[in-house]
Order: structure tokens, then sequence, then C-alpha cells
């Protein structure tokens, strides 16, 4: 095997090195004195890497070893547990306080963040939502519903463009009925029996109901 013993590296028209290693096998790029396995220091812009048993870091911003919580910057975390799933870490920093995870992408897709949590927790979205006319059976906006179906006696079928994992999701439901009529404030109710994972059914207490608002969540 080849080996060359260089300790620095300088641009011919230079007058300090521009990569220096260390002689405990720090790089550093811009910086003489690597504090991470590779730190790079571009003046407003530093990248630096940290490395222990269950975290490899990518900070930017920070300096020193940010698998320990040292320094402020940003940070992208790999992390491993004990059985060898890897997560995704986003971490950020605050003047004047130590950095925090923000969100995460766990090994098994999950997306956890902290908006208002108090903690990074799992995420659970919307599979579907519509707001439906239904005087006409149509949409007034959607997301992942593609059609209205009348069914008769206030009752209608939301139809999925894209189908749900399984049929044990769930739903939200409000309904309005004309202006003036009775059940103006209808309420809606589902069909047990057409909860699928392609459609659900909607039951409102108004025989002929204006408007039918559905979320739901998986």
């Amino acid at each position: 095997m080849s080996r060359i013993n260089v300790a620095n590296f300088r641009h011919p028209d230079g007058t300090s090195d521009n990569i220096n290693l260390t002689d405990n096998g720090r790089v550093g790029v811009g910086t003489s004195s690597p504090a991470t396995p590779l730190t790079l220091d571009g003046g407003d812009l530093k990248l630096t890497t940290a490395t222990s048993t269950t975290r490899r870091v990518f900070a930017l911003g920070g300096t020193g070893d940010y698998s320990l919580g040292t320094s402020g910057g940003s940070a992208i975390a790999f992390i491993r547990d004990g059985s060898n799933n890897d997560d995704i870490a986003f971490e950020t920093h605050v003047q004047g306080s130590s950095h925090a995870e923000r969100a995460r992408i766990t090994s098994g897709g999950d997306l956890r963040f902290n908006s208002g949590y108090g903690s990074v927790a799992t995420a659970y979205g919307c599979r579907a939502w519509a707001n439906g006319n239904c005087s006409t059976d149509t949409l007034r906006g959607s997301g992942n519903v593609s059609s209205i179906t009348e069914i008769g006696g206030g009752e209608h079928r939301f139809n999925y463009t894209s189908a749900i994992t399984d049929a044990n999701y769930s739903i939200v439901a409000t309904a309005g009925g004309i202006s003036g009529a009775t059940g103006d404030d209808a309420n809606a109710s589902l069909t047990s029996s057409e909860v699928i994972t392609t459609s659900c059914r909607v039951r409102t207490n108004a025989s002929n109901p204006l408007m039918i608002n559905i979320a739901v969540f998986r």
C-alpha cells in the first residue's frame, strides 16, 4: 500500500497552510486546530463532524465536539440505537442556550417534530380532507378525495383518490343544512359498514345537507 506522509497542505501562493492533518488523525480545512475528525472553517460557514458509539453528526456553524453538546450551531445527526436502527435528527441552536433536537425521521419512517408539542413527538398527518357541496355533489376543495356520491336521505359517500392503508382510521365530519330549513345545524355521523379503505360514508340529520366537511387521520 502506498503512503504519503504529509501533515500540511499549502497553496504555492499562500503564506499559511490550507489543510492540516493533526497527529490524532483530525483534518482541518481553513483551521490548524480541528476540533472534530473533520472541521471546515470558512469564516461565516463552518462545518464540523463528530462521532460517538451511537451518533454521526454534521454540524453547521458550531465548534467543539458537537456529539457531546458543548457548542452551538445547527446539525444533522445520524443516530443508531442498540438494535442498529438509524434515525436522522435535525437540531438547531438559540443564542445563549444549548442546541436542541427539533425534528426526527425514525428508522420506521415516522416524522417527529416539535411545533408547539413541547418536545419532539410523532406527527400524524391528515390522509384526506374535503369540503363538499352536497347540493351539487361537487368538491369546493379537497385533498386525496376524488368525488362525492349521493346515497340519499342525507347520506353521501366520499371517494378517496388513493386508498388508505386500512379501515382503522379516524374521521372528523361536520355538516350544515340549507339555510332556513329544519336541520340547518345538521350533525354528521359515520356509517360503520361504509368506512373502508377506498371511501367513507357520512350520514347527516338533514335530508338535504348543503355542506359536509371531512378530515381523515391514520
